[in-house]
């Protein structure tokens, strides 16, 4: 008969070390403005990015964590359109019903606020744009979230 276990194991110390040396890596990078290892495989993270969308692009990515974390992919369109989409931010392997989530357990929980000067072509938000401004959009994002935040704009 084999032991009942009713918490997890405790995390090795050489992989809190190898996840807090990620965090502390990811606070180099200019949009970052906290990163924290939480432990048990959960990071608390803030950061804003902001620029102008001229080229196409992946964040956050960086070499020193050895990590490409696609939560946020800007594709520049010819047609003068950007697609934005946040991956890291819903899961879209799961939200045909019936079907199991793949990986591990989300644990997302937060905000993606989008806010753009230039036209809001399409978004995926039921909630439709932030209360009063119609070039800002927020996502509300908790573990069971299934959308992906995905929104066109034009220029």
């Amino acid at each position: 008969m084999k032991p009942a276990h009713s918490a997890k194991a405790p995390e090795a110390a050489e992989i809190r070390a190898r996840r807090e040396a990620v965090a502390v890596a990811l606070m180099k990078e200019e949009a970052f403005r906290s990163v924290r290892y939480l432990g048990d495989a959960k990071f608390a993270v803030g950061y804003r990015i902001a620029g102008r969308l001229d080229r196409g692009f992946v964040f956050p990515f960086n070499s020193d964590a050895g990590a490409v974390i696609p939560w946020l992919a800007v594709e520049v369109r010819k047609d003068g359109t950007v697609r934005v989409k946040a991956a890291g931010f819903g899961d879209e392997s799961s939200a045909a019903i019936g079907s199991p989530a793949s990986g591990p357990e989300r644990q997302s929980q937060g905000a993606f606020t989008l806010s753009t000067d230039a036209t809001l072509v399409m978004h995926n938000n039921e909630g439709g744009t932030a209360p009063g401004d119609p070039k800002k959009v927020v996502w509300q994002v908790t573990p069971a979230s299934k959308t992906v935040p995905t929104a066109v704009i034009r220029f």
